[in-house]
């Protein structure tokens, strides 16, 4: 017989919503301008172009507020204090018809993140994947239960441990491009990207 039996949760893995007070109509237009011209959906593979992109007085404004963000999030979540100003890189994103991002992770950071400039009901969530799902074995549990989607929120930013993995399903047809900022931080190691 039973005396006692309690079911605990262990190692859960935590995302902080942040709402923020940007200009995100400003952000927004300048990002589709910016990316128009470049022939790819986001400006990270051009670390020139996406020097240039971050120059915007909003994106900057975006830049500080991701790293505050970051500092309040390893606070709350007992990880390890930024020393110094930390190490950030972040890229601009135009998700149009079709365009999407498979599941991956963010190697050689501590946070990585999202802001939404803008949302819209036709727009594809961020989803991201349990990190118990390759150790499933015979497990028989709902695969709703080994993802989680976010649907944008305009002016939301989303941050995570950079080890999750997480993706973006293709974009259905939409009458404004879905727009985001992501981001990686890190201690600051003397990087140069």
């Amino acid at each position: 017989m039973i005396i006692d039996q309690v079911t605990r949760k262990l190692f859960p893995t935590e995302i902080a919503r942040v709402v923020t007070d940007l200009d995100h109509k400003a952000i927004t237009s300048h990002t589709i301008d910016f990316i128009k011209d470049l022939g790819e959906y986001t400006t990270y593979h051009n670390k020139e172009a996406n020097a240039e992109w971050a120059k915007h007085p909003e994106v900057v404004k975006l830049i500080e507020t991701a790293k505050q963000a970051s500092i309040k999030f390893l606070a709350d979540t007992s990880r390890k204090k930024f020393t110094e100003e930390p190490w950030i890189i972040m890229w601009g994103n135009v998700y149009t018809e079709g365009i999407e991002h498979g599941s991956h992770n963010h190697p050689l950071s501590a946070v990585s993140g999202t802001y939404y400039a803008n949302a819209g009901d036709s727009f594809s969530s961020i989803q991201f994947d349990s990190p118990l799902t390759p150790y499933k074995m015979h497990d028989r549990q709902s695969p709703d239960t080994l993802t989680h989607a976010i649907k944008p929120v305009e002016g939301d930013m989303l941050l995570w441990p950079s080890w999750l993995f997480h993706r973006v399903a293709a974009q259905k047809p939409t009458e404004i491009p879905r727009v985001s900022c992501s981001f990686n931080i890190d201690y600051n190691y003397k990087r140069t990207q």
